[in-house]
């Protein structure tokens, strides 16, 4: 997912009908729309804690997906612990 993902195309099993028509009546179109309002707010009967922690980690990869496309020119960079032992000497 990158830029605007849009409510109304996301897929079943991320966020269920009821959820996205609860979200689209109360004018949240895009997953960073949902990410702008608190979760007292996104709180309504269609649209129930669960649903809410569902959208949550959706915003969540939504605004880390993007993150890390601002910064498309970065390697990635890997620490491989040292797993030979080393003994003193006494």
């Amino acid at each position: 997912m990158t830029g605007e993902q849009s409510i109304a195309t996301l897929p079943e099993q991320a966020l269920p009908k009821r959820a996205k028509n609860a979200l689209l009546r109360g004018g949240i179109t895009t997953l960073q729309d949902a990410a702008e309002w608190t979760d007292r707010d996104l709180l309504s009967p269609h649209m129930g804690r669960i649903y809410v922690a569902s959208l949550r980690a959706l915003t969540h990869n939504e605004l880390n997906s993007r993150r890390l496309s601002d910064h498309s020119d970065l390697k990635p960079c890997y620490v491989l612990p040292d797993l030979e032992p080393k003994f003193e000497n006494s």
